[in-house]
């Protein structure tokens, strides 16, 4: 369906053409896939591959690196395999009990707490997940097991060769508003080295963890820029148009839902519900 209404390009391809042309490509779609999961090169790559289709791969450098959890993962690895019927956290509901006797109840927590997560200081998140293993009764292991594990950088280097542009996501995927500008220069900027070295190709692009509008502060977007990217993405509505601050719709495999995204439909009903207010 893609295909038949758009030609789709790497979004390194449609900045270039825009500092060239201070246009975006017309008819023209990209396609991005985020964190670096090795679930992209064994399912979707191949059949990007079949199709001759060009993606926007982004990475987590110390993810790939085989260095960490990705931390939403790791608090779901904690609550999915604790034993625990149930769980008290104040700093999430105080005096609150939360059950986990069910699959439903385990994921409305794991939900709860990491949208607190994102709300704290980068190394207030990292003590809170510390707490929630310990009272959980699990220790993760120190790499992420099957279902969870990063691609590697032959894998990454194998499919920048097919169309593929890898992108940056940080060094370790903390929300860049909660960080101090000493760890933002290194998220940013080391990360784009780091990759450049691995994949031996320059890097245009950059996707902000999270990327809601309070995870972006004027300070995140100045040092991707002067790192060297040529723009960034996020995932919430356009008001006006920025190289570095390019808004993504995100899609399903539900056929109706992904047909109206495609066709605006989405960004048409969030200019009506903005003119109504």
């Amino acid at each position: 369906m893609l295909l038949k209404y758009y030609k789709i390009e790497t979004l390194g391809y449609c900045l270039e053409y825009y500092y060239k042309y201070e246009k975006w490509p017309q008819k023209t779609a990209v396609i991005t896939i985020d964190d670096g999961y090795r679930d992209f090169f064994l399912y979707a790559f191949p059949e990007l591959k079949k199709r001759n289709i060009k993606a926007t791969f982004f990475v987590t450098v110390e993810f790939v690196n085989k260095n960490i959890w990705l931390w939403p993962d790791k608090v779901f690895y904690a609550i999915l395999n604790s034993e625990k019927k149930n769980i008290k956290i104040d700093k999430i509901e105080k005096n609150k009990i939360y059950p986990l006797e069910t699959l439903k109840q385990k994921i409305f927590f794991n939900n709860k707490f990491c949208e607190y997560c994102k709300k704290i200081r980068d190394d207030e998140k990292k003590d809170l997940i510390f707490l929630l293993e310990k009272k959980l009764q699990v220790n993760s292991p120190e790499l992420p097991v099957d279902g969870f594990e990063a691609i590697t950088w032959d894998e990454l280097k194998y499919v920048s060769q097919y169309g593929i542009e890898i992108g940056s996501h940080t060094m370790t995927h903390p929300i860049l508003s909660k960080v101090s500008i000493e760890k933002l220069t290194y998220e940013i900027k080391r990360s784009k080295e780091v990759i450049e070295e691995m994949i031996e190709k320059p890097l245009k692009s950059f996707c902000y963890p999270n990327s809601l509008p309070q995870d972006i502060t004027e300070e995140v977007v100045q040092v991707a820029k002067d790192s060297g990217y040529l723009g960034g993405v996020h995932n919430f509505g356009l008001r006006k148009f920025d190289p570095y601050l390019i808004p993504r719709v995100g899609v399903s495999n539900h056929e109706f839902d992904f047909s109206c995204k495609t066709n605006r439909f989405e960004q048409f009903g969030f200019t009506v519900k903005n003119l109504m207010k």
